[in-house]
């Protein structure tokens, strides 16, 4: 009877321990504020690193349009860009600690790309 005993008390001892595990798992799943804090901060991160690498692919492809559309320049206009491209450079200086401007300028440095791509690209059908 004594070893009925002591292996009940072996038994319930090993169900508590299991229960607790249980009950710690099911409320780590319960607690639906933190698995959605954990998923922002993951989305965050990834986001972050996006728009990291867009902006130096963004930067990338400025700086060789810029080159290539100075190059096609006639020298006669090279003052005006160069008095442009000052003028670009001291706005995107202010621009740099306001996110709202940032994507504006984002935006318009987008469009005007797109431009000179399209007009670039109806020149060679001409």
């Amino acid at each position: 009877m004594a070893e009925d005993a002591s292996q009940i008390r072996q038994a319930i001892e090993e169900t508590r321990a299991d229960i607790a595990v249980t009950m710690e798992a099911l409320g780590q799943k319960a607690d639906v504020k933190e698995r959605l804090s954990e998923q922002v901060k993951e989305k965050t991160g990834e986001l972050k690193t996006t728009a990291a690498a867009s902006v130096e692919q963004v930067r990338a492809k400025l700086g060789t349009v810029q080159e290539q559309a100075l190059a096609a320049l006639p020298e006669s206009a090279q003052p005006t860009a160069d008095a442009a491209l000052a003028k670009a450079r001291e706005v995107a200086g202010t621009v740099a600690g306001d996110p709202s401007r940032q994507r504006t300028v984002a935006v318009a440095a987008g469009f005007v790309l797109l431009m000179i791509l399209v007009r670039r690209r109806r020149r060679r059908r001409v």
